[in-house]
C-alpha cells in the first residue's frame, strides 16, 4: 500500500480521529465492507493527474465502517498489484456531490 500524499491523509486520519499508524487496519476494514453497489466514481473511471498516478484509472468508493462509526469516501489507484491510497475521509454530501 502507497500513500500518495501523506500529508493529506494525515490530516483525514486526525478528522476520522485514528491514528496515522492504523491506516493498514483501517483500509481492510474500508475494504473488507466494500461491493460494487457503493462504487460512486464514473464509468469509466476517471483517470489521475497526479504524477505518481499518471493517467492510472481512480476508483472512489462510499461505505460505512465499523471502525471509525460512519460513511466514509475512499478513492484510490491499482498500478501492479499496488493499491495507492488517494484520499480516505468522512462522506460528506455537498450538493449531491462529495
Amino acid at each position: 500500500m502507497y500513500i500518495v500524499d501523506p500529508e493529506v491523509i494525515a490530516r483525514d486520519a486526525f478528522e476520522l480521529g485514528y491514528r496515522v499508524s492504523d491506516l493498514s487496519e483501517l483500509l481492510l476494514d474500508a475494504l473488507s465492507t466494500l461491493s460494487p453497489g457503493d462504487y460512486i466514481g464514473h464509468l469509466p473511471p476517471e483517470k489521475s493527474y497526479e504524477e505518481k498516478l499518471k493517467g492510472a484509472d481512480l476508483f472512489t468508493f462510499k461505505a460505512f465502517s465499523q471502525m471509525v462509526g460512519c460513511n466514509f469516501y475512499l478513492k484510490f489507484a491499482l498500478i501492479e498489484k499496488c493499491i495507492w491510497i488517494v484520499s480516505l475521509h468522512e462522506f460528506e454530501e455537498k450538493g449531491g456531490n462529495p
